[in-house]
């Protein structure tokens, strides 16, 4: 009997241990469910920190203790101090809830001065990451200032919100004081563009927006976007300040920056600017060029009668520059290269009212429309077209005809059709142009008013993809036009006050105090296909900057 209570108590103690296990090791892979979600942020022990919107503060370490554990996220951009210190504050955690602010040894803070220290999204409870929204304020004399200075920062070509750059304050009101100190205040821009600087002084500031690409809060690259209002700040004792920052970046002093001279027969010269006036000399005269310009660069295709270098006189802002071309390898690029349409398959949904243009991947030369057959495909009749090589840009190639809804357009080019820029001939194309339906398109009556007469504009009309023309105005008070076969999509106008009549968009220039040209953008309502859309709208620049 004594044994076998012996054997069913081992049995109970194996069960018993082999539950426990069991358990346990459910434990461990069941997480808890249910309960509220924690959306509070660390909340300060003021009892257990420095004292917070202190007076003849004197330099020492800020303590700031939470009720919670904490962590510290991205310091060295969250954290700012303004006005801003010689040296960076040194900023640390604890392995529990405090954080320490040191000022360096060698750090004098200013004289009758409010500091900001803004901790940004820094400070975050340690397990479901909810950022403390803190400051820590203090005055080296014997008030705090109160007064605030907020605002928006937007791109001068868009008009959208610039998020992480600095607004800054001076003090100093000479023009050098950017180039040369730190501001008196500053404050960073959020997602939106907006900036707040809160207990600022009764004074009067010089105002910089900059994109502080060297970390040093002073505009000293050229590279660095900026913005400024057009007068001096000033604040009284009893106002505050809303600023409405246009940003953008200098135009570079011309010259240029690069050239690429990859293979016989077309060099590539990127320059800081848009090279509509260049004047390029050249030093060979039986050389054949043609040229064209997108954005900064200019594409120049060039043809000689045998393998030479040569030169180009570029003349600059400075000193010109002498480019010289290498020979490249003639003969291999002339026995392999002929004219090719960029896209060979044509497309299906052309517009009817418009004139067929195919897209080659070099400048055309000449065309033999002899070699050039086009079919309808209901009858299989032979039509005539049309062709040119597009007189503005010559790779190009124009196809006019009253075009019939809904028809495939089947074409053959036989080899020699087309003759390209280097004397080469084309070999055989044939493809399928299909038309669609006048009504699969939309009409739009645009009318632009409250012109200033005395002034020229520029009038764009886009959309996401593409700029669909580009007029220039100039001696009207009123600008209209009718589209009356577009594409269903959304558009927007732009409307650039083109205040040196170059044609063109400008930026502004700090040491001019020369602010961008203005932008009018107009989304207008949505075009369906077989629908009228009319606009008809004044211009409205916004030309508020400090109130």
């Amino acid at each position: 009997m004594k044994k076998n209570q012996i054997i069913f108590f081992l049995f109970l103690a194996m069960l018993v241990a082999g539950q426990c296990f069991f358990w346990v090791g459910c434990a461990k892979i069941i997480p808890p469910t249910g309960g509220p979600v924690d959306t509070i942020p660390p909340q300060l022990d003021s009892a257990r920190s420095t004292e917070n919107y202190q007076t003849n503060f004197k330099k020492q370490t800020i303590v700031l203790t939470f009720e919670e554990y904490i962590e510290l996220r991205d310091v060295f951009t969250q954290v700012i101090i303004s006005p801003p210190t010689a040296k960076r504050p040194e900023v640390t955690r604890d392995k529990y809830k405090r954080v320490e602010i040191k000022f360096d040894a060698d750090e004098v803070l200013r004289e009758n001065a409010t500091y900001t220290i803004n901790f940004g999204d820094a400070i975050r409870d340690y397990t479901a990451g909810n950022a403390a929204p803190f400051s820590f304020v203090f005055s080296t004399g014997p008030y705090l200032d109160s007064l605030e200075v907020h605002g928006t920062i937007r791109d001068a070509q868009t008009n959208k919100p610039v998020p992480d750059v600095l607004l800054m304050l001076y003090d100093n009101l000479a023009d050098t004081a950017v180039r040369k100190e730190r501001p008196f205040y500053f404050a960073r821009t959020d997602k939106s563009g907006h900036f707040l600087i809160q207990n600022v002084k009764s004074d009067t500031f010089r105002v910089l927006a900059l994109e502080d690409l060297s970390s040093d809060y002073m505009f000293n690259q050229e590279s660095e976007r900026i913005g400024f209002p057009e007068d001096f700040l000033l604040l009284t004792d009893s106002s505050d300040a809303d600023i409405d920052i246009r940003f953008f970046q200098e135009r570079r002093a011309f010259r240029l920056l690069e050239s690429r001279h990859t293979r016989y027969g077309l060099t590539k010269l990127i320059f800081t600017g848009p090279p509509d006036n260049v004047d390029l000399q050249i030093d060979q005269d039986f050389l054949n060029y043609y040229s064209e310009t997108e954005g900064d660069t200019m594409r120049l295709w060039y043809h000689l009668d045998t393998a030479l270098s040569w030169n180009i006189l570029l003349p600059t802002d400075t000193l010109p520059d002498t480019i010289t071309v290498p020979a490249g390898k003639r003969a291999e690029f002339l026995q392999n290269t002929k004219p090719v349409p960029v896209n060979k398959r044509f497309p299906t949904n052309h517009n009817p009212t418009e004139d067929f243009r195919v897209l080659y991947q070099q400048p055309l030369q000449s065309l033999d429309t002899s070699l050039i057959e086009v079919y309808e495909d209901t009858s299989r009749t032979r039509v005539y077209l049309d062709w040119q090589i597009d007189s503005i840009d010559k790779k190009k190639l124009v196809a006019r005809y009253p075009w019939k809804e809904f028809v495939n357009y089947d074409f053959l080019l036989l080899p020699g059709a087309v003759t390209g820029f280097y004397g080469t001939p084309s070999d055989t194309l044939q493809a399928t142009l299909r038309s669609a339906r006048k009504k699969d398109f939309g009409s739009l009556n645009l009318k632009i008013t409250a012109l200033d007469s005395t002034l020229a504009y520029v009038i764009e009309l886009f959309t996401s993809s593409e700029t669909l023309e580009k007029i220039r105005v100039s001696g009207q008070t009123e600008w209209e036009k009718k589209y009356p076969s577009l594409k269903p999509g959304v558009y927007e106008v732009r409307i650039i006050e083109d205040l040196n009549a170059n044609g063109r968009w400008d930026p502004g220039n700090y040491d001019a105090q020369r602010q961008p040209e203005r932008i009018f953008l107009r989304p207008l309502e949505n075009l369906r296909a077989n629908w009228e859309v009319s606009a008809d709208f004044p211009v409205e620049f916004d030309s508020k900057q400090v109130n």
